[in-house]
């Protein structure tokens, strides 16, 4: 099940979801939060367009416990630390499934 679809003419996106409250990075390789993560490329899920749905469709980690998340897309073929911005999302997760929409941090 889909719980967001990006609708947006990116080319190589990818995600970081980050703890509000904490600063801690979603680690897609481990599956947990971390304020440390071994690797950048740990904390990123590249996302695959959906040529039916045209957009990019996210599914949130079983294990990401419920809170108040920034979830921030990117747009890059290698990812890396200092690549910008290009969406973010603010989302409040009960734990398996959206508490309200989200709300837009930031769009260029």
């Amino acid at each position: 099940m889909y719980h967001l679809i990006i609708y947006s003419p990116l080319s190589n996106p990818y995600i970081q979801i980050v703890n509000v409250r904490t600063a801690e990075v979603w680690d897609f390789e481990n599956e947990v939060l971390t304020s440390s993560p071994a690797q950048f490329a740990d904390t990123v899920q590249v996302l695959e367009k959906n040529e039916i749905l045209n957009g990019f469709p996210i599914e949130l980690p079983a294990g990401l416990k419920h809170g108040d998340y920034d979830l921030l897309v990117k747009d890059s073929a290698s990812p890396l630390a200092t690549d910008k911005v290009k969406r973010g999302k603010r989302i409040k997760w009960s734990g398996h499934s959206l508490s309200s929409p989200p709300d837009r941090l930031l769009q260029h």
